[in-house]
């Protein structure tokens, strides 16, 4: 009961600074995309936002999508234990932002305005799904990384700092199950109307 009671009174982070952030890094991504002219995309900045890859099997579109997603989750996670771990929660956030941005330009740029329908049917269904996963692995990595900040060096004395340790990665865990659920709906989407591209 106790547990609870804390917990409820634990400073919640702004959901809205969190997707502020996320779209301040679309539109980074998206300037860059216009003024950068690069041949090549690498995965790193496209991180499967917008395949148009038609060759690509339903199997191979889950796992990569998959890999991506568990790999800022993995990272979001790892980041929230470490005492200055908001920081990199943060850019990390950002950049997810960015290669959505660089993305999407990098259709637009393809395609012109043959790509509306395909981005608005495949591609930003799961953009939202995701970014809501991202942005609360992003505030739950800076809550606990702020708690044990502030219990290392202002020894502030939290008797419940395991018991948030363990919920912390029971919901990256939910987190992840959701991830799954959403590079599964993706990859089917991607598969059966790849088409549109």
């Amino acid at each position: 009961m106790n547990f609870r009671t804390n917990l409820s009174k634990e400073r919640n982070i702004p959901v809205s600074a969190l997707y502020a952030v996320l779209f301040l890094g679309l539109i980074i991504g998206s300037i860059f995309n216009t003024v950068i002219d690069l041949k090549h995309y690498p995965i790193i900045l496209t991180q499967n936002v917008a395949p148009i890859n038609a060759d690509i099997s339903l199997l191979d579109s889950f796992k990569c999508s998959l890999c991506v997603y568990i790999a800022f989750l993995s990272t979001f996670a790892l980041t929230g234990l470490f005492t200055f771990g908001q920081v990199f929660s943060v850019l990390l956030l950002a950049f997810r932002g960015f290669a959505m941005g660089f993305s999407i330009c990098s259709v637009y740029t393809s395609l012109g305005a043959k790509a509306i329908i395909p981005l608005a049917v495949v591609v930003l269904p799961k953009l939202i799904a995701v970014s809501v996963i991202f942005v609360l692995g992003a505030r739950e990595a800076v809550r606990l990384s702020s708690n044990l900040f502030s219990f290392l060096f202002f020894g502030k004395n939290d008797d419940d700092i395991k018991n948030k340790t363990r919920l912390y990665f029971i919901k990256f865990s939910i987190l992840a199950v959701f991830a799954v659920v959403t590079a599964t709906a993706e990859s089917a989407l991607t598969y059966f109307f790849i088409d549109l591209f």
